[in-house]
């Protein structure tokens, strides 16, 4: 199937690499995965062919309209990432096979907005719930970013607010679509001289495919900007309020017949989650001289959450903050090398309770849980950068970081445990040298590491286990990228091979009794390639395709030690992840204003078990979109459309791995994909 698809495109790609010779404008309604921008990955601004890393930017073009409610369908456009989507409210994002083990969230990546993190102190990230309307950009950075953002194994995903920088201006879209979907937004940007204030407001409602699947978020988002000749100041704000029912996941036999249905115990309790975040930031920026420019972040967020499970209500306090602080020095004395220390400081208080859920219905019952843990992170950094001219870019970089937790059982006794490790290092190097005009090679070293959550270092008796270390790698990279035929052909390939230590996995000591001990070892290689092509202006042709991406990923993620007794599962493939996958989308103009875009995507077979004895079959999904687009002096109007799952294909959108079964219930792995569905927007902005 893969072989198929990829022979029919490239055999498109040749015959057309000869016939554009003109330079075309980019005016698409999608997330361009391929677009030549200058990056801010790793506290650079370098344009992505001369980075020495595998980056892949995301931008949200000024005409895009059709914005998925969850960003994991934008974010499985590009190699690297595998985002997996129960439902609008559970997802799983991994980045080359890391952070397969965690079964309901996103761990060991690190998230970002605007600079600030979107990841907890025990290496939850929340991204779910940021809502693509509110975001401009986002960029990618694949394998370990060790001396920048932290260590995280699986990579980095920067997200990035619109720029306060254009026109005021005023912008509403509405949208609806099956399951009762509704989507309704408003944006005003108000923009100054020397400053510039947008506030944003989004609704988005669904009824849900599945049973006990409604889903409702608001969020809103404010953004201020204000810049004099030395200093710039930028505010943030974001609340989200999200209510959800959790359908959970589904037997065989139920996927194959009555997917719609929940879980049986999920629907007798009408397990559900409603949680808000609020969300907000500082940041000065201030040009002590043309070589000497410094950067202050102070950042706070707040959670308050409560889900009700079939075996309990869980109740979630979270407040953290912290500050960032780095220093961009460029040396005279050198020309071409810049030095960036900096150092920031996390410190988070989280406080879960659980109540008894009577009868298993959802009524709320008495305490039978209360716990406060705090977080702390500590991370100091120094980025030495060389660019001795346009051919060469040399980049070296050391993380100091340090964690520190402790816990305290109030429900139970006053006892306070903590869990402290060593001071870890964590180098990188990376070279970008161009081989010739626009065309690079680079390559990258890179140690990476993350730590282990509460539940991987707690004894069953409660008490800390202080013995568990943080899973460990070195990551190895070399690739190409590069522009051709008028700067409008673009693409990335990369090669990374990454065998992870210390993995951490369960151990068991009693008949049902398993604790985490790092006894395993991974093998992580792939090779990922992006190519495309984006136009630069309108044509006059009565037809002509606009620009094509292709996305491809081809990874290999094996255990190669897993229990201490045992080495059954050598060379077994890592669950959760499917080897190969690709992505294919074309957009075809229509005399300027008309559009029509097909998407393609392509997922292989996948394990749904460490023992590997349980596959899951690989799977196609088409979408089709289109619409019109009349833009006059000082106010636009858009229409669109689409059908996504055109060909009604029954698929897991994702899948629990290691899903446990017993003698009357079997197991529950998948969570069905939305079967043929539609989408109608609309959208009118006026420059004020």
């Amino acid at each position: 199937m893969f072989r198929k698809y990829f022979i029919l495109f490239c055999l498109y790609y040749g015959q057309n690499l000869t016939a554009q010779t003109d330079t075309l404008k980019i005016d698409t309604v999608k997330v361009n995965a391929l677009e030549e921008v200058e990056v801010k990955a790793m506290y650079s601004n370098i344009v992505t062919r001369r980075f020495p890393a595998t980056v892949y930017a995301i931008r949200n073009n000024e005409g895009d309209i059709l914005l998925p409610v969850n960003i994991n369908e934008s974010l499985n456009k590009i190699p690297s990432i595998y985002a997996h989507t129960g439902s609008f409210n559970t997802s799983r994002i991994t980045m080359r096979g890391i952070g397969t083990r965690s079964l309901y969230g996103t761990r060991k990546i690190n998230a970002l907005l605007n600079n600030i993190p979107l990841t907890s102190g025990e290496g939850d990230t929340f991204i779910d719930d940021i809502d693509l309307e509110l975001i401009d950009r986002i960029e990618v950075i694949g394998g370990p970013t060790s001396g920048i953002y932290g260590p995280a194994l699986g990579g980095s995903i920067l997200l990035f607010s619109k720029p306060l920088n254009g026109k005021s201006f005023l912008k509403i879209n509405s949208g609806a679509g099956s399951y009762g979907m509704f989507q309704n937004a408003v944006t005003v940007d108000l923009i100054k001289s020397s400053s510039g204030l947008s506030v944003s407001y989004k609704n988005v409602h669904s009824d849900g495919y599945r049973q006990n699947n409604s889903y409702n978020r608001n969020s809103a988002l404010v953004n201020y900007n204000f810049h004099s000749t030395r200093s710039e100041w930028d505010f943030l704000l974001l609340f989200t309020d999200v209510k959800a029912g959790i359908p959970s996941s589904i037997d065989s036999f139920t996927f194959e017949n009555n997917p719609r249905s929940a879980a049986a115990t999920w629907a007798k309790t009408k397990g559900r989650e409603d949680t808000q975040r609020l969300l907000t930031g500082l940041t000065h920026q201030y040009t002590f001289s043309p070589t000497l420019t410094s950067f202050v972040t102070i950042y706070g967020l707040y959670k308050k959450s409560q889900e009700i499970r079939p075996f309990d209500i869980l109740h979630e306090d979270d407040l953290s903050g912290g500050v960032k602080l780095h220093v961009k020095k460029k040396i005279s004395k050198l020309e071409g090398l810049t030095l960036t220390p900096g150092l920031s400081v996390f410190l988070e208080e989280y406080r879960p309770s659980l109540f008894e859920n009577m009868g298993g219905v959802g009524e709320k019952g008495g305490k039978i849980a209360e716990n406060i843990e705090n977080i702390y992170h500590a991370n100091a950094f120094l980025i030495a950068e060389y660019i001795p001219n346009l051919k060469n870019y040399i980049s070296i970089s050391l993380n100091i970081n340090k964690i520190g937790i402790t816990d305290q059982n109030i429900f139970t006794s006053a006892v306070e445990q903590k869990y402290q490790h060593n001071i870890n290092f964590s180098p990188r190097i990376s070279v970008s040298h161009q081989i010739m005009l626009n065309h690079f090679v680079f390559g990258s070293l890179s140690h990476g590491l993350s730590y282990p959550s509460i539940q991987e270092i707690l004894y069953p008796d409660g008490t800390i286990n202080n013995d568990v270390k943080p899973e460990k790698a070195w990551s190895a990279e070399i690739g190409f990228k590069g522009i051709q035929l008028f700067n409008e052909i673009k693409y990335s390939m990369s090669f990374y091979y990454m065998p992870v230590n210390d993995l951490i996995v369960p151990d068991r000591i009693a008949e049902d009794t398993y604790i985490g001990k790092n006894i395993g070892k991974s093998l992580h290689t792939g090779i990922e390639i992006l190519l495309g092509k984006t136009t630069s202006l309108d044509r006059d042709s009565w037809f002509y395709l606009g620009d094509y991406n292709l996305s491809l990923t081809l990874q290999s993620n094996k255990f190669k030690r897993f229990s201490a007794e045992s080495d059954t599962l050598i060379n077994n493939e890592l669950p959760g992840v499917p080897g190969k996958r690709m992505f294919i989308s074309m957009l075809f103009k229509i005399k300027k204003s008309f559009f029509i875009e097909p998407e393609i995507y392509l997922n292989d077979k996948t394990a749904m078990n460490d023992e590997n004895s349980k596959m899951y079959k690989g799977y196609n999904i088409s979408n089709l979109k289109f619409g019109y687009k009349l833009k006059r002096d000082r106010w636009e109007f858009k229409i669109s459309s689409a059908v996504n799952n055109l060909f009604n294909k029954k698929y897991a959108s994702m899948i629990l791995i290691n899903a446990p079964s017993s003698n009357t219930r079997p197991p529950r792995f998948y969570y069905p994909g939305l079967p043929r569905n539609y989408y109608f927007s609309v959208s009118a902005g006026f420059q004020i």
